[in-house]
């Protein structure tokens, strides 16, 4: 039987078994489809994983629970293979191992500091912005209304060390205004917002209200 149909067919008969690393194994096969490595999949090299994890780093693999989740899927995959005669076990011992986990955090940790916007573009942003709301483009107030938006964004990344990505998760209805709101947090004590620009924020958030 051609090796990557047999491969192709192990790995789906443990996803019936077992559905837990449903996800990270499918997007496994898809890898090795891609780079045409089904063919080889019964002789992968540490190099093989390597460019994998390589793969998932920034894009499919963010943090350190998703890194987690793809070893554990990996580890399923080797032990089931090694349960039906296949010799995985170096690739076994490799991804278990404490240098590996320790390399790939380190990737993740680094594929966050590359992906947090640079000051100076942020500020030419706002003043370009800010250029804008000062002239008379007969501006419809939806378009305001979305440059503000993107406006009171802008202004938290310059004090966030955030994926823009992540900064997304912070609702603005989330955010409070210097109206004041019951149940609320407030942000300075959570994020260290500086006096300046939490006002400029809360002016945003109370219009935008």
């Amino acid at each position: 039987m051609e090796t990557g149909k047999e491969f192709t067919r192990l790995l789906n008969n443990l996803l019936r078994e077992n559905q837990q690393y449903d996800t990270e194994l499918k997007n496994f096969l898809d890898y090795l489809k891609q780079r045409d490595l089904l063919n080889k999949c019964f002789d992968l090299s540490l190099y093989d994983i390597d460019q994998f994890f390589d793969s998932l780093v920034g894009i499919k693999m963010g943090v350190s629970s998703t890194l987690n989740a793809y070893i554990a899927a990996l580890s399923c995959l080797f032990e089931y293979l090694m349960r039906e005669k296949y010799n995985f076990r170096d690739l076994l011992g490799y991804i278990g191992s404490a240098e590996f986990r320790k390399k790939y955090l380190d990737k993740l940790e680094n594929g966050l500091q590359k992906k947090i916007i640079p000051m100076d573009i942020l500020q030419k942003l706002l003043y370009k912005m800010d250029y804008y709301f000062s002239k008379d483009h007969g501006k419809s107030q939806d378009k305001i209304y979305h440059l503000l938006i993107a406006r009171v964004y802008i202004e938290l990344l310059l004090i966030i060390p955030l994926k823009p990505s992540d900064l997304l998760e912070i609702k603005v209805a989330e955010i409070p205004c210097k109206t004041g709101h019951s149940g609320f947090i407030p942000l300075e004590d959570r994020i260290g917002l500086v006096r300046i620009v939490k006002a400029q924020v809360g002016s945003c958030v109370f219009f935008l209200r």
